[in-house]
């Protein structure tokens, strides 16, 4: 689906909307990839201690445990940049409202700045992975080892023995921390976009297609919103906050999430 959404936009967007189509390209290559390598590790995440460790159950077990943390480590840096469209995207239909669109170059030249963080942030963070040898022994030390299976047939294992090092905390807080923010933004330009419509001496015609564009957004925003949990789930598992040991399947929940949007 995301692949002929992307045909579409490349291929069958007018001129007119030619720079508003560089940030639908830029989420639709976003959610195409996170979907195709969140299916193909199907991560579940175990928080223990001061680290964690990182249980695959997708296709890539077949090849090795690092290679399954990489496809992971493309999943995590695709969410974070798809978070930091959905500001860019209300701004852009706010902009447009009271001036020309912005040229094509501009907007790709922001697509480019917002991508830049998770690009330079995920490879360190998939290089600093600790030894399989060391995660299996992170489980058997502080859980029922028998419940964590390595055999490649089911399942791969490899983790991080230490998480609050300089090459591994950058991405893991673009991914949780950008994207309260970012709603915040993204839902204060639908109140400013609806305000102007209301005030905007525009035919009603006009009026009523800009509003139903602004609700198209807010569907496309409201989708991932759900995935805000995502990184909440994370957290409350990771920091020991009350009931996470306590509630069932906390560790899949992470990727489920992922799962149920895209």
């Amino acid at each position: 689906m995301n692949a002929l959404l992307l045909y579409l936009i490349v291929f069958q967007t007018s001129k007119t909307f030619r720079s508003y189509s560089i940030i639908l390209a830029s989420v639709t290559l976003s959610e195409f990839f996170l979907g195709l390598t969140a299916a193909l590790a199907m991560t579940r995440l175990i928080p223990i201690e001061n680290g964690i460790v990182l249980q695959f159950h997708g296709l890539c077990r077949k090849f090795t445990p690092q290679f399954c943390n990489d496809v992971h480590t493309i999943t995590l840096h695709c969410i974070s940049y798809g978070y930091s469209l959905v500001p860019l995207s209300f701004w852009y239909r706010h902009y447009v409202l009271s001036n020309k669109a912005p040229s094509p170059k501009l907007i790709a030249f922001l697509c480019f700045l917002i991508y830049l963080p998770a690009f330079i942030t995920m490879f360190p963070f998939a290089s600093s992975t600790s030894d399989p040898a060391v995660a299996r022994q992170m489980l058997i030390d502080h859980q029922n080892g028998s419940l964590f299976p390595d055999d490649p047939k089911i399942a791969a294992i490899i983790g991080y023995e230490y998480l609050y090092q300089k090459t591994i905390m950058p991405l893991m807080l673009w991914v949780c921390l950008p994207i309260f923010p970012g709603y915040t933004a993204a839902i204060i330009y639908r109140i400013r976009i609806l305000r102007v419509l209301e005030r905007n001496s525009m035919s009603p015609k006009t009026k009523t297609t800009q509003k139903k564009l602004v609700k198209a957004l807010t569907l496309q925003a409201v989708l991932p919103l759900i995935m805000m949990s995502q990184a909440s789930v994370y957290m409350w598992r990771q920091f020991k906050l009350p009931f996470a040991h306590s509630v069932p399947y906390f560790e899949e929940w992470v990727f489920l999430l992922v799962a149920i949007v895209r």
